[in-house]
């Protein structure tokens, strides 16, 4: 059943990624999230990797709707 959902939450990010790759301008920040998340992790910042994830989150899902919603 989790892999099940998990494939299906799969096939729906893909979607929204496919609608929103013209306007992938806009999401810079994300990517910059992600680089300062995974270099929290190399450093065993635990903290820091915390914070960085919950922010990334709220983020991007703002990101994203702002994206989707002009689309």
């Amino acid at each position: 059943m989790l892999e099940a959902t998990l494939e299906q939450y799969y096939v729906l990010a893909l979607r929204i990624w496919v609608m929103a790759l013209d306007r992938q301008h806009e999401l810079e920040h994300a990517v910059q999230e992600h680089r300062t998340l995974l270099e929290a992790i190399r450093d065993g910042d635990a903290e820091l990797a915390g914070t960085t994830m919950s922010s990334h989150v709220q983020n991007f899902e703002q990101a994203m709707r702002r994206v989707l919603l002009t689309v």
